[in-house]
């Protein structure tokens, strides 16, 4: 399992690779939006928000949100410190 400690700042640097297909808010780019992601996260399977998050980084076909494509490429190679440091991120957005 992926460690729940991140640096919310290191996982904002490694976002900006995301950010061309997700925006920080609600609005729908290629992929949905991410604000509130983590607060919505825990009530979509029976993971808790930070388990479901890791695997939607590492192995995004397990999740596909409804009127989405399963377009998102995995990001297996990445490190469980950039996970956590996602997830402490995506924490931050509202």
């Amino acid at each position: 399992p992926i460690a729940v400690a991140g640096d919310a700042d290191a996982g904002r640097d490694l976002f900006a690779s995301c950010s061309a297909c997700h925006a920080t808010d609600d609005k729908k780019v290629v992929g949905p939006g991410l604000g509130g992601v983590y607060a919505r996260a825990g009530g979509r399977t029976s993971l808790d928000a930070d388990a479901y998050i890791a695997q939607s980084i590492l192995e995004p076909g397990a999740f596909v949100v409804d009127g989405f494509s399963p377009l998102m490429p995995s990001f297996d190679y990445l490190s469980e410190s950039d996970v956590s440091n996602l997830i402490a991120y995506l924490k931050t957005l509202d």
